[in-house]
């Protein structure tokens, strides 16, 4: 597999067609974050900082108030997930009709996002319950080991950091293969599922290859963006610094032009980062384009 060839074309589809930026900007990440630190056991013994942070607050400002922000985040994201939701099968869409031959309209794609909803909702659910039972397994070793001793807590972190990365490799690679087969095939979340398991089992070390690439470029990405934005926030500061009120025109000039650039840069690393999968997944079912697919759904109409 030319994993160059990918990632250049990952990175020419998602320069030529700006459009797909609208959706790389709300797809979010590639994983499901499958993560937990047995570790971290003050959140569930007597040292709960976040109620005591709460508490603090409420003190302060009121727990009403503390309390009406807090249900107006949640609200927010999920309204924000609701568009992830949406703009990742809609990005996978677009891809699809570009690179095999369809016709790309960011309508029709939305349109398609806008299909598939429900079930990249239900696969979402399946994810969320998955790291809901890896949080509960730190909690129950959080509490099983009360007195244990800081050193020693340190020790186990280290040792179970490899097999909790390996578990998040495998589980976001499933699924986010999976997330290509539901769109790319028009199948259900079983089948996707199916689809997505099959090839990672048979691609086992071209799956790592490319989620090490993935976290290689996204950790690339992040400090061309820092390194982009301190080069325009320079002369910000610079200017803020000459007048009396620097604070306030350094934030005026952060809201009107540092602002827009990160979400411009968020949304075409965004795009750049979800084409490599679905450049990837592409190579996996049909290496050079010509390739019969995975023996779980027949193929879709690209148009």
């Amino acid at each position: 597999m030319e994993y160059g060839r990918i990632i250049s074309e990952s990175f020419r589809i998602s320069w030529r067609y700006k459009s797909l930026w609208v959706f790389g900007l709300f797809a979010g990440s590639i994983g499901t974050g499958f993560s937990f630190d047995p570790s971290s056991r003050d959140m569930f013994t007597g040292r709960d900082g976040l109620r005591e942070a709460i508490e603090s607050a409420g003190s302060v400002i009121g727990l009403e108030f503390v309390f009406a922000w807090v249900i107006v985040i949640a609200i927010i994201g999920l309204v924000l997930m609701a568009i992830h939701l949406v703009c990742l099968p809609a990005l996978i869409d677009g891809v699809n009709k570009i690179k095999r031959g369809g016709l790309f309209q960011l309508s029709s794609s939305f349109s398609a996002g806008l299909d598939f909803f429900w079930r990249f909702l239900g696969l979402a659910m399946i994810s969320i319950m998955i790291a809901a039972l890896g949080f509960g397994l730190s909690v129950v070793v959080g509490l099983a080991l009360p007195d244990v001793d800081s050193a020693i807590l340190v020790i186990m972190a280290f040792l179970l950091l490899p097999v909790t990365m390996f578990i998040g490799f495998v589980l976001t690679s499933i699924f986010t293969l999976a997330q290509r087969a539901m769109v790319v095939r028009d199948v259900g979340i079983a089948d996707g599922l199916h689809e997505g398991f099959e090839l990672f089992r048979r691609n086992f070390l071209k799956c790592l290859v490319i989620f090490l690439i993935y976290i290689g470029a996204s950790i690339g990405v992040a400090f061309g963006a820092i390194l982009i934005l301190g080069i325009v926030a320079i002369p910000m500061v610079l200017l803020a610094l000459v007048t009396e009120s620097a604070w306030i025109l350094f934030v005026i000039l952060g809201f009107i032009v540092g602002f827009p650039l990160l979400l411009v840069m968020i949304a075409f690393a965004t795009t750049l980062l979800q084409n490599l999968y679905t450049l990837f997944y592409f190579e996996l079912v049909e290496p050079g384009g010509q390739a019969p697919p995975v023996e779980t759904a027949p193929a879709t109409p690209l148009a």
